[in-house]
């Protein structure tokens, strides 16, 4: 019989043959997407960030959890990495860098704003029929 000894950080958590990481994501990750390198039961994997994820959500690497041998087959557990969103304190940033945020902020207020207008639109037009 072989054994491995997963040498775990204070983030990681076994659950069976399952692995548990919470795992810190940058604001522009979270926003733009990117691929990380991680740590798993099985070595180091690429995990694949889409677009768009939120503070709390879970991603599943399938198969880099804890190897099992139970009658000759062998089985994999799984691995969830939590994502915790670390937004940067404003001390930290370049004036360039606020700069651009409060560009991103405006453009997101004039495009709600657009989409008011025309659930306005939509629910006058409903009203007139």
């Amino acid at each position: 019989m072989l054994r491995f000894h997963v040498h775990m950080s204070d983030d990681m958590e076994r659950r069976g043959l399952d692995m548990h990481t919470r795992l810190p994501l940058s604001l522009w990750d979270a926003l733009l997407g990117t691929s990380l390198e991680v740590a798993t039961a099985r070595g180091l994997r690429i995990l694949d960030v889409p677009p768009g994820v939120q503070h709390g959500d879970t991603l599943q690497m399938q198969h880099a959890g804890v190897a099992n041998s139970e009658r000759g087959v062998m089985s994999y557990g799984h691995h969830y990495f939590e994502l915790h969103l670390v937004v940067p304190d404003s001390a930290s940033l370049t004036p360039d860098a606020l700069t651009a945020l409060d560009g991103l902020r405006r453009l997101r207020e004039k495009h709600q704003h657009s989409e008011g207008e025309a659930g306005a639109a939509e629910t006058s037009a409903v009203g007139r029929s």
